[in-house]
């Protein structure tokens, strides 16, 4: 099986595989799958796939979404009655699955049973903890794999064991759970009235009340945090339940669905899919998608969204074309968040960060000159490589004749006019004040008088 596929159970439990063929095409839309709504997981996805988030601001402003095609390759013809959720394990090649409220293990690719877990009957909701295991122990099936299995108001606790679940623990819970991820050696657990972080060995921790409205949501986001929905509110906690930020998260709603994909969580609205960077804080884009269900994502790079007749592929557009489009929207306080983050997938990125910053520093200085903020643009000028006598040119009336009259600048440059005239001379004081006098001469020799004119500023000297 290759890693491309995606494997989805419908509610006739029935399993289906689609692959990707042929090229990208303008739509999000991966193929109609009837009564395919129910659950889905993915093995493995190349670079370039998940949330789109070029489309940022207003549709009408970015491009619509890409995505690949797909096609069936294979139909299981049933599991059973119903599936309720899959999970799938690629690096042990295995598939977990709740068919007819029990859990099940198939081996993949064949998909050929593997065991059903003891004490599982009445199973409806599951979660492993394989994003805070070492790859290698996955291979291997080490004991570092953990299980949470949801039985009626009870948590079972099994260890992978030489390529067997075994139960570990049986811990009773207060009240049904609709929710669960494992953080660090605990599962953060929502019930129909409060959250609570439940630790393997049977240690309870309450953290807050869910709330009168909408339904407890999670997902885990980087550096040990997970966001936890309350009513129309994003709390994020710590691995140990400590709140980790001043202010939450606020939607217009409460959401339907919570997810991320790095940087952003995205949440389902009964106006669509909302995107929201969650270093900002700021929404960057609402897709028109409604009545969805999130029911996958791939590491960082993508999401799958159902309706009832059809799946969805979301795609994660590179940051550099990310970054273009929030400096051509002026929006650089978001594209200077976006440049600080890592991105291990993507060297060129990496290499390409000192520049990427001094770029948007100086876009941003020239936006701010024109805006008429002339102390923040000489501050953020200050923070590039930019040329001494590039700055000076921005004041061409009190220059000496014939100088800095060659600059050219990225942008059209405001004229300082009307009562504005009179912050020429201050003007020119703050951006010497912000270049050291060595650096203003040795840049401008060749140029006239321009060094023996500003540098005694400096000095105080007229």
């Amino acid at each position: 099986m290759t890693d491309d596929r995606v494997v989805v159970a419908t509610t006739e439990g029935a399993l289906r595989i689609f692959e990707p063929v042929g090229g990208a095409k303008p739509s999000p839309q991966i193929s109609q799958l009837p009564n395919a709504n129910i659950s889905i997981s993915s093995r493995g996805a190349r670079r370039g796939v998940g949330v789109d988030s070029s489309q940022l601001m207003e549709d009408s402003k970015m491009a619509l979404p890409v995505a690949q095609s797909y096609a069936e390759i294979m139909t299981k013809p049933s599991l059973g009655k119903s599936v309720d959720q899959l999970l799938i394990i690629e690096a042990s090649k295995l598939m977990i699955a709740v068919v007819d409220a029990s859990v099940r293990v198939y081996d993949l690719p064949s998909f050929n049973l593997r065991s059903k877990l003891d004490g599982t009957k009445a199973a409806y909701l599951i979660s492993c903890n394989k994003h805070h295991v070492n790859p290698a122990d996955l291979v291997s099936m080490s004991s570092s794999l953990l299980l949470c299995v949801a039985v009626k108001r009870r948590l079972l606790i099994y260890r992978l064991d030489n390529a067997n679940f075994k139960l570990t623990n049986d811990i009773p819970v207060s009240s049904s759970v609709r929710c669960m991820e494992w953080v660090g050696a605990s599962v953060c657990v929502g019930s129909l009235t409060e959250y609570n972080l439940v630790h393997a060995s049977g240690a309870v921790t309450d953290l807050f009340p869910v709330g009168k409205k909408g339904k407890p949501l999670c997902c885990l986001l980087p550096d040990q945090e997970i966001l936890l929905v309350k009513e129309n509110e994003g709390i994020c906690v710590s691995w140990d339940g400590k709140a980790t930020r001043e202010e939450p998260v606020r939607w217009s709603e409460v959401p339907q669905f919570v997810a991320y994909v790095h940087p952003y969580v995205i949440v389902g609205l009964t106006t669509g899919v909302e995107v929201r960077n969650m270093v900002s804080l700021a929404v960057t884009q609402l897709i028109d998608m409604r009545g969805v269900k999130c029911i996958g994502t791939k590491s960082v790079q993508h999401l799958f969204l159902a309706s009832p007749s059809a799946l969805s592929r979301l795609e994660l557009v590179p940051f550099a074309l990310q970054v273009e489009e929030l400096v051509n929207h002026h929006l650089f306080k978001e594209a200077l968040d976006l440049v600080s983050l890592n991105d291990d997938q993507d060297m060129d990125w990496e290499l390409s960060r000192e520049q990427r910053l001094n770029d948007i520093h100086i876009r941003y200085a020239y936006f701010l000159f024109n805006k008429g903020e002339y102390e923040d643009a000489m501050r953020y000028f200050q923070q590039t490589n930019i040329q001494p006598q590039q700055i000076l040119a921005l004041f061409p009336e009190v220059l000496p004749h014939g100088q800095c009259r060659n600059v050219k600048h990225p942008v059209k440059i405001n004229k300082i006019i009307g009562e504005n005239n009179f912050q020429r001379v201050p003007l020119i004081y703050l951006v010497v004040s912000f270049f050291p006098c060595g650096v203003l001469v040795s840049n401008c020799r060749g140029v006239g008088h321009l060094g023996s004119v500003w540098c005694p500023f400096m000095s105080g000297r007229r």
